[in-house]
């Protein structure tokens, strides 16, 4: 084989010589030629006699013939070895492909052999269908001018998605400089983050809240802020939004107007993009926080191409344009407390193996979301509403956020408040980012995967602590450590509480769906076990994960048969409900002599048959249905229909929940009587055990709070849940049980829920599906609740520990995490210097008191308006002075989807019903 190699690679060499030595050869000949013509030439100007012109040009005509003819002559000779020299070549090959097919027949078969075992080996989101190409054609660009005199360049693109090697944002490649008025911004080349505030039918009042947050950040001097808004759909777009969007950037969408409106003026375009058309354009910008370099630019899209597209914008051409160190995450409508942006920067810079962090996530009070005081008078139920999920947040706080934290691997970085480490995430063509943005270009792959398209705040953080592992050998620790990602509990910050009803149980279907499809996915595709991440964390992650999976099953099939044998077994004791409240839990009594007395049979039946059946119509009133749609100006009506499309009104009907509450509300008053009349009757020591055991249990995250207190010096978790337990209480039944039954129901519902649009999911063969697969796991429920309620009725009549067991089992299974939590909060209160000493930077920039108030007064209880030019002047003053005292700042001017928290928030709130 090498023979033919070399064989080859001679004639080849020979070939170009020979080519070499011909292309000279005639340079020499045309050159001679050339002299020798240009001498007779001059010969017969300086002669000018006409018998000797005539004998020159005769001697000319001689030399030309004799000169071509030998050119001919060498180049046919030339030309003649080079033809050997080819037919030699092709015997060579000839020869060497005979002799070389055996070997390359045996290459392609272990290739194949290479290729299937990696396939087997690495996890089947790297075995997906590439990208689909891009189609990036600008169609237009125009300028605009707002009121403080900044020149905007907006141009519009064919584009929905970006593409990886297009600079979209030339008005951001610069560097800060020493300004005209002299003032030293005392920027760093490392300090820069690049920020998103994505928007889709929002107020104006939410985006400026936001903004507002955002400018009061503090920071040291030197950092480069540049925050880009998307706007998610430009039919969708708040009129509010639009009047505020023209004094940021002077473009007015939805104007009708084409010299403001630009996709009238371009009506190609699907994205526009509204950036500083020049260095000096940029610095007249308003600054985006405090102290910083940097301002706001705009996205639009004329459609509604869902949340993840909006980050591509930002993490792809966005973020790339700027070298970013960091990238900032935040929802349209969060409040951030002052320091939280210091705290998140400050624990990255500390640790080089965190790639992400995110802060402490709280519900917002009435007067932050605008709804004023006295809520709980003026409108009781949007107060429940807030309670319930203030309480949810504050026991996932202190359940399963340490936890995470401890082992590195936050499952969960919200997409209100998250900072990412840029140099980690990839690019948009490899790496984490890669492989997240090709996960959702491909949606509605099934039921699992078009649920976890629907959180996607899930996704970064599980890539990041779980990175590939692309061979079968042993993970390889990083130079800077093992990949981690993290929570920072100084990090304040604050969402929407979601009302009305409607709103709020579509959003956690969504949220509740896409967290168990997601623990599914990573389990089904090996996230965690084919990553390079080090043992301890992967087996400890791994026992996480499948615990809310196993504790997601036992919530949706065994919550509500315990209620309806619960409900079952207290007809039977109804007549010695208040003599002897504690005979329900004793395992002495018989049941089988208690049904032949007369009418206790009637009334467990009664009791616990209209729950069941209360639950059924639950179940089956919430199934996703397809109707007919319009087509044209005929509507189907005596044909067989041919287009269908989405029933939203399925999705939240009022005269079944508003029963459904009530019944629950009851609910949760008998059991508070029934536990309340057995310790006032029987005392402590003579209550049951097993009601001990759970009253014991109840208590345990607020022992938890007390831990947590203890451990970061701040009680504000603590106080948060016995603020609103007492609300809470009224709707955690229907929170903790019927809620997840409902989000099952609605598990083949894909779409957004509480951002409601209209596209091709939603029509025809895709709606046909998700109303047939709706009624297959509506059936399931139902069946399978039927099944567990009457086995257990049963099994009670021949075992009396039957029921105590099934209660125990139950709330144990969902009350297990706090096993974890109580190990991981010892241990850290066991680690010395858990109060430790702030970081410098935090201690001089920060204002701990404004921060972290129990209600966070500055930034609560100001409502975000727009700037006058008067006072604008003033922050700028203000601002050039603080710069020239510190040697840095900025004189430039001032200033749907929310966290998802994961489904063990309601595993841990339901530990509360062990006070039946």
């Amino acid at each position: 084989m090498k023979f033919f190699q070399r064989r080859s690679q001679r004639a080849l060499h020979r070939e170009e010589e020979l080519l070499a030595q011909l292309q000279q050869m005639q340079a020499e000949l045309d050159a001679k030629s050339t002299q020798t013509i240009q001498s007779v030439v001059q010969e017969i100007r300086s002669q000018r006699t006409p018998g000797r012109e005539e004998e020159l040009l005769a001697r000319l005509q001689q030399m030309q013939a004799a000169l071509d003819a030998k050119s001919t002559q060498n180049i046919q000779s030339v030309v003649q070895e080079i033809q050997e020299l080819k037919g030699a070549l092709v015997e060579i090959k000839s020869t060497h492909s005979a002799q070389s097919m055996a070997i390359l027949s045996t290459q392609r078969v272990l290739e194949e052999e290479i290729k299937k075992a990696n396939q087997a080996f690495l996890p089947q989101r790297f075995t997906e269908p590439e990208l689909e190409p891009v189609e990036n054609i600008p169609v237009g660009c125009m300028s605009v001018t707002t009121a403080n005199k900044v020149e905007w360049n907006v141009s519009g693109f064919t584009s929905v998605v970006p593409h990886p090697d297009f600079k979209y944002f030339p008005g951001l490649d610069f560097e800060p400089r020493i300004t005209s008025d002299g003032i030293n911004y005392n920027y760093s080349a490392d300090k820069v983050i690049s920020a998103i505030v994505p928007c889709f039918n929002e107020r104006s009042v939410d985006l400026e809240r936001t903004l507002r947050s955002l400018y009061r950040q503090r920071l040291p001097p030197g950092w480069r802020i540049e925050v880009v808004i998307v706007m998610d759909g430009a039919d969708y777009m708040d009129a509010t939004m639009s009047e505020k969007l023209f004094g940021m950037f002077g473009v007015r969408i939805n104007s009708g107007n084409p010299a403001t409106d630009p996709f009238l003026a371009m009506p190609k375009a699907e994205t526009i993009i509204v950036q500083p058309s020049s260095e000096e354009a940029a610095y007249r910008r308003t600054p985006a926080m405090e102290n910083t370099v940097g301002g706001y630019c705009l996205v639009v899209k004329r459609h509604n191409h869902r949340k993840a597209n909006s980050q591509m914008w930002w993490l792809g051409p966005h973020s790339s344009v700027l070298n970013t160190k960091y990238s900032l995450a935040t929802d349209c409508g969060t409040v951030f407390a002052r320091t939280a942006t210091i705290h998140l920067i400050s624990r990255l810079e500390k640790e080089p193996n965190l790639h992400a962090a995110t802060g402490f996530q709280r519900i917002m009070s009435s007067e932050m979301q605008g709804d004023g005081s006295f809520e709980f008078i003026h409108r009781p139920f949007d107060y429940l509403l807030r309670m319930v999920q203030r309480f949810e947040f504050e026991v996932d706080h202190v359940s399963f956020k340490s936890i995470y934290d401890t082992i590195g691997c936050m499952h969960v970085i919200p997409g209100p408040c998250g900072l990412f480490r840029y140099s980690a995430m990839g690019t948009l063509r490899e790496g984490m980012m890669y492989e997240y943005f090709r996960l959702f270009q491909h949606s509605s792959q099934g039921l699992i995967v078009g649920n976890v398209e629907l959180v996607e705040d899930r996704i970064p953080g599980t890539l990041l602590s779980f990175p590939l592992k692309k061979d079968k050998d042993a993970p390889r620790m990083p130079v800077e450590g093992w990949p981690r990602t993290g929570f920072v509990h100084e990090a304040l910050f604050f969402v929407e509480a979601e009302k009305p009803l409607s709103q709020l149980i579509k959003q956690r279907r969504r949220w509740l769906n896409g967290t168990f499809a997601t623990y599914i996915w990573m389990l089904r595709e090996g996230i965690i076990t084919r990553s390079n991440q080090e043992i301890i964390n992967k087996t400890l992650s791994l026992l996480l994960v499948i615990l809310n999976v196993f504790q997601g099953i036992v919530i949706r099939f065994f919550g509500p048969p315990l209620l309806i044998v619960w409900l079952f077994r207290f007809g039977l004791f109804i007549p010695d409900f208040f003599d002897d409240p504690a005979i329900i839990f004793s395992p002495e009594v018989s049941l089988t002599s208690l049904e032949i007395e007369e009418g206790r049979l009637k009334y467990g039946l009664a009791l616990g048959g209209a729950y069941l059946l209360l639950y059924i119509a639950y179940i089956l009133g919430h199934i996703p249905h397809a109707k007919p749609v319009t087509k044209g100006i005929q509507i189907t009506r005596y044909t067989e229909p041919t287009a269908y499309a989405g029933d939203k009104q399925s999705a939240y009907r009022a005269w079944i929940f508003i029963p459904v509450l009530w019944a629950n509300f009851l609910l949760m008053v008998l059991f508070s009587v029934n536990v309340i009349g057995m310790l006032v009757t029987q005392g402590w020591y003579g209550t049951p055990l097993m009601v001990r055991i759970l009253i014991s249990i109840c208590f345990t995250p607020f022992v938890m709070g007390v831990l947590q207190g203890l451990m970061h010096c701040d009680f504000r978790c603590l106080c948060g849940m016995i603020y609103s337990a007492p609300a809470a209480m009224v709707l955690m039944i229907w929170f903790t049980v019927w809620l997840p039954a409902y989000s099952t129901t609605r598990l083949s519902d894909l779409t957004w829920g509480n951002r409601e649009r209209t596209s091709s999911l939603d029509e025809s063969e895709k709606a046909l599906n998700r109303a047939r697969n709706g009624q297959k796991v509506a059936i399931l429920l139902c069946l399978s609740t039927i099944a567990i309620s009457v086995s257990t009725i049963i099994m009670m009549q021949f075992f009396d520990n039957a029921f105590p067991i099934f209660v125990m089992s139950y709330t144990m299974i969902l009350s297990s995490t706090y096993i974890f939590s109580f190990f991981d909060v010892i241990w850290r209160l066991l680690t010395p210097f858990h109060c430790s000493e702030e970081d410098p930077i935090i201690h001089e920039y920060g204002d701990d008191e404004e921060a972290f108030g129990c209600g966070c007064t500055d930034d609560s209880n100001e409502a975000y308006v727009d700037i006058s030019e008067v006072e604008k002047d003033q922050i700028l003053k203000q601002v050039s002075t603080s710069a020239n005292a510190s040697g840095g700042g900025s004189t430039d001017g001032t200033a749907e989807s929310k966290s998802s928290t994961s489904s063990s928030s309601v595993v841990h709130s339901s530990t509360f019903l062990a006070g039946a």
